[in-house]
Protein backbone atom coordinates (compact mmCIF):
# COMPACT_ATOMS: atom_id res chain seq x y z
CA UNK A 1 0.00 0.00 0.00
CA UNK A 2 1.12 3.29 -0.97
CA UNK A 3 1.69 6.19 1.25
CA UNK A 4 -1.28 8.33 1.50
CA UNK A 5 -1.71 11.15 -0.60
CA UNK A 6 -1.72 14.57 1.57
CA UNK A 7 -3.85 16.52 -1.27
CA UNK A 8 -6.78 14.20 -0.59
CA UNK A 9 -9.71 15.36 1.25
CA UNK A 10 -10.93 12.07 2.14
CA UNK A 11 -10.03 10.85 6.26
CA UNK A 12 -8.12 8.17 6.46
CA UNK A 13 -10.00 6.36 9.02
CA UNK A 14 -13.75 6.93 8.58
CA UNK A 15 -13.36 6.77 4.29
CA UNK A 16 -15.64 9.77 4.39
CA UNK A 17 -15.09 13.22 2.02
CA UNK A 18 -14.97 15.77 5.21
CA UNK A 19 -13.09 19.12 6.22
CA UNK A 20 -9.73 17.21 7.45
CA UNK A 21 -6.95 18.66 10.32
CA UNK A 22 -4.02 20.98 9.44
CA UNK A 23 -2.31 18.99 12.02
CA UNK A 24 -3.14 14.93 13.40
CA UNK A 25 -0.79 13.94 15.48
CA UNK A 26 0.88 10.71 14.73
CA UNK A 27 2.48 9.81 18.01
CA UNK A 28 0.67 10.93 20.82
CA UNK A 29 1.80 13.94 22.48
CA UNK A 30 2.42 12.65 25.95
CA UNK A 31 4.49 9.77 24.99
CA UNK A 32 6.45 12.80 23.58
CA UNK A 33 6.35 15.49 26.24
CA UNK A 34 9.71 15.59 27.65
CA UNK A 35 10.54 16.50 23.64
CA UNK A 36 8.89 19.56 23.14
CA UNK A 37 9.83 23.26 23.77
CA UNK A 38 7.05 25.75 25.36
CA UNK A 39 6.54 26.59 21.37
CA UNK A 40 5.91 22.91 20.88
CA UNK A 41 8.08 22.55 18.80
CA UNK A 42 10.10 19.07 18.76
CA UNK A 43 13.20 17.97 19.63
CA UNK A 44 14.28 14.88 17.56
CA UNK A 45 17.54 13.47 19.74
CA UNK A 46 20.06 10.59 19.66
CA UNK A 47 22.77 9.86 22.82
CA UNK A 48 26.17 10.56 22.04
CA UNK A 49 28.16 7.86 23.16
CA UNK A 50 28.79 9.44 26.66
CA UNK A 51 25.13 9.47 27.00
CA UNK A 52 24.93 13.33 25.96
CA UNK A 53 21.55 13.88 24.06
CA UNK A 54 22.31 15.48 20.36
CA UNK A 55 19.02 16.98 19.12
CA UNK A 56 17.15 19.19 16.50
CA UNK A 57 14.22 21.12 16.34
CA UNK A 58 11.63 20.03 13.72
CA UNK A 59 9.08 23.37 13.63
CA UNK A 60 5.63 20.84 12.66
CA UNK A 61 6.44 18.36 15.71
CA UNK A 62 5.29 14.80 15.26
CA UNK A 63 2.01 16.46 13.02
CA UNK A 64 0.73 15.21 9.45
CA UNK A 65 -1.85 17.06 7.56
CA UNK A 66 -5.32 16.60 5.59
CA UNK A 67 -4.93 12.90 6.85
CA UNK A 68 -7.90 12.53 9.76
CA UNK A 69 -11.29 13.97 10.23
CA UNK A 70 -12.14 15.82 13.62
CA UNK A 71 -14.04 13.21 15.14
CA UNK A 72 -11.73 10.36 14.07
CA UNK A 73 -8.83 12.76 15.46
CA UNK A 74 -10.32 14.05 18.89
CA UNK A 75 -12.68 11.50 19.62
CA UNK A 76 -12.05 8.26 18.30
CA UNK A 77 -8.86 8.24 18.58
CA UNK A 78 -8.18 10.70 21.56
CA UNK A 79 -10.47 9.36 23.52
CA UNK A 80 -7.97 5.94 23.09
CA UNK A 81 -4.99 8.56 23.98
CA UNK A 82 -6.23 9.66 27.22
CA UNK A 83 -7.30 6.58 28.70
CA UNK A 84 -3.63 5.40 27.77
CA UNK A 85 -1.82 8.30 29.36
CA UNK A 86 -3.61 7.21 32.51
CA UNK A 87 -2.03 3.28 32.23
CA UNK A 88 1.40 4.79 31.25
CA UNK A 89 1.93 7.44 33.48
CA UNK A 90 -0.89 7.02 36.40
CA UNK A 91 -4.11 8.40 36.87
CA UNK A 92 -6.01 4.79 37.30
CA UNK A 93 -6.05 1.95 39.46
CA UNK A 94 -4.17 -0.93 38.38
CA UNK A 95 -2.37 -3.28 40.00
CA UNK A 96 1.13 -3.60 39.61
CA UNK A 97 3.74 -6.21 41.17
CA UNK A 98 7.40 -6.22 40.03
CA UNK A 99 8.88 -9.36 39.88
CA UNK A 100 12.67 -9.81 39.05
CA UNK A 101 13.85 -13.04 36.46
CA UNK A 102 16.85 -12.41 36.22
CA UNK A 103 19.50 -9.74 36.35
CA UNK A 104 18.90 -8.19 32.69
CA UNK A 105 15.66 -7.28 33.31
CA UNK A 106 12.72 -6.55 35.81
CA UNK A 107 8.76 -7.48 34.77
CA UNK A 108 6.14 -5.38 35.82
CA UNK A 109 3.16 -7.52 35.97
CA UNK A 110 0.14 -4.71 34.98
CA UNK A 111 -3.21 -6.13 35.90
CA UNK A 112 -6.87 -3.95 35.54
CA UNK A 113 -6.60 -2.45 32.16
CA UNK A 114 -9.37 -1.70 29.80
CA UNK A 115 -8.19 -4.30 26.79
CA UNK A 116 -10.39 -2.48 24.42
CA UNK A 117 -9.32 0.93 24.67
CA UNK A 118 -5.33 -0.01 26.02
CA UNK A 119 -4.84 -2.56 22.51
CA UNK A 120 -6.88 -0.21 20.12
CA UNK A 121 -4.17 2.65 21.42
CA UNK A 122 -1.18 0.61 20.39
CA UNK A 123 -2.91 -0.26 17.21
CA UNK A 124 -3.38 3.50 16.39
CA UNK A 125 -0.26 4.18 16.76
CA UNK A 126 0.77 1.88 14.13
CA UNK A 127 -1.59 2.63 12.12
CA UNK A 128 -0.94 6.22 12.25
CA UNK A 129 2.73 5.28 11.30
CA UNK A 130 1.80 3.18 8.42
CA UNK A 131 -0.57 6.34 7.09
CA UNK A 132 1.82 9.00 7.92
CA UNK A 133 3.71 10.84 4.77
CA UNK A 134 6.67 12.25 7.63
CA UNK A 135 9.92 11.16 6.41
CA UNK A 136 10.52 9.59 9.91
CA UNK A 137 8.02 7.01 9.26
CA UNK A 138 8.98 5.49 5.64
CA UNK A 139 10.27 2.31 6.90
CA UNK A 140 6.58 1.69 8.48
CA UNK A 141 4.61 0.03 5.15
CA UNK A 142 1.62 -2.04 6.48
CA UNK A 143 0.59 -3.07 2.94
CA UNK A 144 -2.70 -5.30 3.59
CA UNK A 145 -2.48 -5.12 7.71
CA UNK A 146 -3.35 -1.13 6.90
CA UNK A 147 -6.81 -1.76 5.99
CA UNK A 148 -6.88 -4.56 8.68
CA UNK A 149 -6.19 -1.95 11.32
CA UNK A 150 -7.96 0.89 10.17
CA UNK A 151 -11.57 -1.57 10.12
CA UNK A 152 -10.51 -2.89 13.86
CA UNK A 153 -10.28 0.94 15.50
CA UNK A 154 -13.37 2.13 13.39
CA UNK A 155 -15.14 -0.64 14.57
CA UNK A 156 -13.78 -0.19 17.60
CA UNK A 157 -12.64 -3.94 17.92
CA UNK A 158 -9.42 -5.10 19.21
CA UNK A 159 -9.49 -8.09 17.73
CA UNK A 160 -7.34 -11.15 19.57
CA UNK A 161 -4.77 -10.42 22.10
CA UNK A 162 -2.78 -12.74 19.53
CA UNK A 163 -3.18 -10.92 16.75
CA UNK A 164 -0.88 -7.57 16.49
CA UNK A 165 0.89 -7.91 20.00
CA UNK A 166 2.82 -5.30 21.22
CA UNK A 167 5.55 -5.66 24.00
CA UNK A 168 6.71 -2.60 26.18
CA UNK A 169 9.92 -1.95 27.04
CA UNK A 170 10.96 0.87 29.62
CA UNK A 171 14.15 2.36 30.69
CA UNK A 172 12.48 5.29 32.40
CA UNK A 173 14.16 4.23 35.98
CA UNK A 174 17.83 4.46 34.58
CA UNK A 175 18.42 8.73 35.43
CA UNK A 176 21.80 8.44 33.91
CA UNK A 177 20.51 7.30 30.48
CA UNK A 178 18.49 10.39 29.22
CA UNK A 179 15.19 9.28 27.54
CA UNK A 180 14.42 12.72 25.35
CA UNK A 181 14.24 10.82 21.97
CA UNK A 182 12.91 9.45 19.43
CA UNK A 183 14.19 7.41 17.01
CA UNK A 184 13.12 6.30 13.05
CA UNK A 185 10.81 2.84 13.60
CA UNK A 186 12.84 -0.15 12.65
CA UNK A 187 11.66 -3.06 10.88
CA UNK A 188 12.74 -6.48 12.09
CA UNK A 189 12.46 -9.21 9.23
CA UNK A 190 12.31 -12.97 9.02
CA UNK A 191 14.47 -15.48 7.29
CA UNK A 192 12.10 -14.92 4.55
CA UNK A 193 12.65 -11.65 4.53
CA UNK A 194 8.80 -10.82 5.41
CA UNK A 195 8.11 -7.87 8.03
CA UNK A 196 8.33 -9.70 11.51
CA UNK A 197 7.95 -6.56 13.67
CA UNK A 198 8.34 -2.94 13.98
CA UNK A 199 10.45 -1.30 16.91
CA UNK A 200 9.69 2.36 18.03
CA UNK A 201 11.72 4.13 20.76
CA UNK A 202 9.86 7.21 22.22
CA UNK A 203 10.82 9.18 24.89
CA UNK A 204 12.21 5.97 27.20
CA UNK A 205 9.32 3.40 26.39
CA UNK A 206 10.47 0.66 23.62
CA UNK A 207 7.33 -0.72 21.60
CA UNK A 208 7.80 -3.95 19.57
CA UNK A 209 4.80 -4.41 17.27
CA UNK A 210 4.38 -7.81 15.96
CA UNK A 211 2.89 -8.16 12.30
CA UNK A 212 3.51 -11.83 12.44
CA UNK A 213 4.54 -14.13 14.72
CA UNK A 214 5.25 -17.99 15.48
CA UNK A 215 6.16 -20.11 18.03
CA UNK A 216 9.37 -19.49 19.31
CA UNK A 217 7.68 -16.00 20.19
CA UNK A 218 5.69 -17.38 23.60
CA UNK A 219 7.28 -14.82 25.08
CA UNK A 220 5.57 -12.34 23.26
CA UNK A 221 2.15 -13.43 24.03
CA UNK A 222 3.37 -13.83 27.76
CA UNK A 223 4.15 -10.00 27.80
CA UNK A 224 1.73 -8.23 25.91
CA UNK A 225 -2.23 -6.96 26.81
CA UNK A 226 -4.85 -9.99 27.23
CA UNK A 227 -8.51 -10.12 27.50
CA UNK A 228 -8.18 -10.20 30.61
CA UNK A 229 -6.56 -6.64 31.40
CA UNK A 230 -3.38 -8.01 31.95
CA UNK A 231 0.24 -7.17 30.85
CA UNK A 232 3.79 -7.29 31.07
CA UNK A 233 6.05 -4.43 30.84
CA UNK A 234 9.45 -5.16 30.86
CA UNK A 235 12.28 -2.61 32.88
CA UNK A 236 15.22 -3.11 30.98
CA UNK A 237 18.81 -3.23 33.17
CA UNK A 238 21.28 0.01 31.86
CA UNK A 239 23.18 -2.38 30.25
CA UNK A 240 20.47 -3.77 28.34
CA UNK A 241 19.38 -0.31 27.43
CA UNK A 242 22.78 0.52 26.35
CA UNK A 243 23.14 -2.28 24.20
CA UNK A 244 19.20 -2.13 22.38
CA UNK A 245 19.79 1.81 21.70
CA UNK A 246 23.34 1.33 20.03
CA UNK A 247 21.60 -1.24 18.27
CA UNK A 248 18.37 0.99 17.01
CA UNK A 249 20.81 3.96 16.29
CA UNK A 250 24.22 2.84 15.21
CA UNK A 251 26.04 4.41 17.93
CA UNK A 252 28.58 2.76 19.92
CA UNK A 253 27.01 2.81 23.70
CA UNK A 254 28.50 -0.36 24.96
Amino acid sequence: MKKTDPTAMKCQLCQKDKKLLRKSHIISDFLYKDLFDKKHRLYEALLTQDYQIQSKVRQSGGYDKNILCGNCDNKIIGNLERYASLVLFGGVDLSIKPESKESKSIYLDVEGIDYRKFKLFLLSILWRAGISTLPIFQNVNLNEHQEVLRKRLLKNNPGDSSEYPCVIFTYLHHPKIPHQMIVEPKVIRNNANQTYAYVFLIGGILFIFFIQTDDKAAWVQSCTINEKGKMRVIQMSENLTAKTISKITGLDLV
